[in-house]
Formats: C-alpha cells, structure tokens, sequence
C-alpha cells in the first residue's frame, strides 16, 4: 500500500492534476505511469540501473490487481468473447 501511496503522488505531480488510481489505468498516462514507476524506484538513466528494482515489480503487480479488480467490478457492457481476450491479455 505505501508504494502505491507513494505512486500516485508522483503520478498527481507529473500529470499536474488530482488522479486516482483508477484514473491511472487509461493508456493516454503510460508514459507518465513509466516515469512515475522510474522516479520512486530510484531509476539511474547514466548507468541504466534501479535503486530499487523490487519496487517496479511491486507496482507492477499492484497495477495489475487494480486493474482487474476495476475491470470485475465495472458493470458488463461489453461482449463475453471480448471481456475473456482482455484477460488473457492481462493474465499473459
């Protein structure tokens, strides 16, 4: 939970606007989800290494679970075929 506490701060700073974590899963803000994802966890551009590497993965996988939680819960507009392809998707 603090690290994701810890990412959406650096989200709400580089987006310039208040995000929620739902908010952050729209493809428009991957490129600030990846700058946010390198800035907590110590990212070194000179010798392209993390400070802390477990974090990325710890977000990652934080991000998936948000993910799928927001998607289960959302009410089911969409087609059975297209909801299972977009799982698989996630899951692989």
């Amino acid at each position: 939970m603090r690290e994701l506490g810890r990412f959406l701060i650096a989200m709400r700073q580089n987006c310039e606007k208040s995000l929620t974590l739902q908010d952050c899963l729209t493809p428009n803000l991957f490129d600030n989800i990846i700058k946010s994802t390198k800035q907590i966890a110590g990212y070194d551009s000179k010798t392209d290494l993390f400070g802390a590497p477990s974090l990325v993965l710890k977000i990652e996988l934080a991000n998936q679970r948000i993910f799928l939680t927001t998607f289960l819960n959302s009410p089911i507009e969409a087609p059975q075929e297209e909801i299972a392809s977009s799982l698989s998707k996630v899951e692989n």
